[in-house]
């Protein structure tokens, strides 16, 4: 299988679980949106993209084991679930462009990264309205743009060392920020960071 096409099982309501074929490269513009009673995924090792609103708006969907392999999870893929955790994979190089993979996840509390990881990707948490607290791995060096923002629930964020780049509105909009404190080692801080953090 070279995909799972675009809108494949959208609204497919009374699935409950999928397991994705072995080689599968890409999961399809929302290929499983809709379907409410989702609530087991399993992918494959060879998934590199999942695509826009792949499984958005699947409210029994309440944890996922993303690929090692993932490289880009488009905007508003995991949009409107009931994911409370999430590991994010280090080869994961684009989040999304307008809003972020996990958009209006109220129940996202627990974010780890997979050791070795070395930037958060752009857009990759805008508009999670779960998340309170990140702490940021020690390996990672950039911070990319609208990393974070909008994540209005947002209290503090612990950066390490070693972090040289923060790219814009990376954490702009973050109306409940409360802590944060820049490393010796921050390099670039680009236009608008934290603009709109009251």
């Amino acid at each position: 299988v070279p995909r799972i096409a675009d809108y494949a099982f959208s609204n497919c309501q009374a699935l409950t679980s999928v397991t994705l074929p072995n080689r599968l490269p890409s999961v399809g513009r929302s290929a499983f949106e809709g379907c409410s009673l989702l609530s087991n995924v399993v992918f494959p090792e060879s998934v590199t993209k999942i695509e826009r609103y792949a499984f958005a708006n699947c409210p029994a969907l309440k944890q996922i084991q993303l690929p090692k392999g993932l490289v880009t999870m488009e905007s508003g893929a995991f949009a409107y679930t009931s994911l409370s955790a999430v590991t994010i994979p280090k080869s994961l190089e684009s989040g999304g462009t307008d809003t972020g993979a996990f958009k209006g996840v109220d129940t996202l509390k627990t974010v780890t990264f997979e050791p070795g990881i070395t930037r958060i990707a752009d857009t990759l948490f805008c508009d999670c309205t779960g998340l309170e607290e990140i702490v940021i791995p020690s390996t990672v060096s950039v911070i990319e743009s609208s990393a974070f923002s909008r994540c209005s629930r947002l209290k503090r964020v612990v950066i390490p060392e070693g972090v040289t780049d923060f790219n814009s509105h990376a954490f702009s909009r973050c109306v409940s920020l409360e802590s944060i404190a820049l490393p010796h080692s921050l390099k670039n801080l680009l236009n608008d960071v934290f603009a709109g953090c009251t």
